[in-house]
């Protein structure tokens, strides 16, 4: 009775330990599984579904930033702030920090008003000596001028009369150079020859030059021109085409 009893208590204490196991083996199987972290979260690329030991596969449209890509970036950014800082700071440096000086005036300004000009002047004409004078009135940066000269020849002289506008390519200071463009009448006289006539031409010039002023009413004035004129040739019954080149050194008059 006793042994039968004992064995009925054990048999109920075995099917409890076994409930108890059978429950906690049911909590551990029913606990949720800690779900993986995407590596992709993380700005990695996504591991392939097949393991961890799988090689990695590359996801389209997905680019791993590098150092080298933030580099332009970061370059664009220090050249936007450095030309805005110079855009700031231009006004500040262009500043002068000592009281401003006065403007020395200029010796000859020709923008004060009109004023004339005479200059007389001596120099060459292919092997021919050439004289002459020249009356200008100069206002701002143009003149006009009325030229007269004589060019010596061996059997005849020839005297140009033109009238010319000149473009002062500076209007202030001790140099003033410019150049010039005109046109006129060229009368040739012969000298030694019986029976020859005057001959008259129309023509035109051009060249340039520089006046160089030591006071502001008197100075020195070069030039270098060309004429260009035709002549009627008898004989051969056409007309035939002379260019002359001139190089004159001369001075000059200013007055207001």
């Amino acid at each position: 009775m006793y042994s039968s009893n004992r064995q009925a208590g054990d048999r109920e204490r075995g099917a409890g330990n076994q409930l108890a196991v059978g429950s906690r083996q049911l909590a551990i199987g029913s606990r949720p599984l800690q779900e993986e972290k995407n590596p992709g979260d993380l700005g990695q690329p996504p591991v392939s579904p097949k393991g961890r030991s799988a090689a990695r596969e590359p996801v389209p449209g997905y680019q791993k930033p590098t150092s080298s890509d933030q580099k332009p970036k970061n370059r664009v950014f220090v050249i936007v702030h450095l030309l805005v800082w110079l855009m700031a700071a231009a006004p500040l440096l262009g500043q002068d920090s000592t009281s401003p000086k006065a403007e020395k005036p200029a010796l000859v300004d020709l923008k004060q008003g009109a004023s004339f000009e005479i200059a007389p002047h001596t120099g060459m004409m292919g092997g021919s000596g050439v004289f002459g004078l020249r009356l200008a009135m100069n206002y701002g940066s143009v003149n006009l001028e009325v030229s007269g000269e004589q060019v010596i020849g061996e059997t005849a002289n020839m005297y140009p009369i033109s009238v010319n506008f000149a473009l002062n390519l500076a209007t202030r200071g001790r140099l003033l150079p410019y150049g010039t463009v005109g046109g006129g009448l060229f009368l040739t006289v012969p000298t030694n020859a019986l029976g020859s006539e005057t001959v008259s031409t129309m023509g035109i010039n051009f060249g340039g030059g520089a006046r160089f002023y030591v006071t502001p009413t008197f100075g020195f004035r070069l030039e270098a021109r060309q004429y260009v004129t035709s002549v009627a040739n008898e004989l051969e019954s056409r007309d035939e085409l002379l260019i002359f080149q001139e190089v004159s050194l001369g001075v000059t008059f200013m007055f207001r």
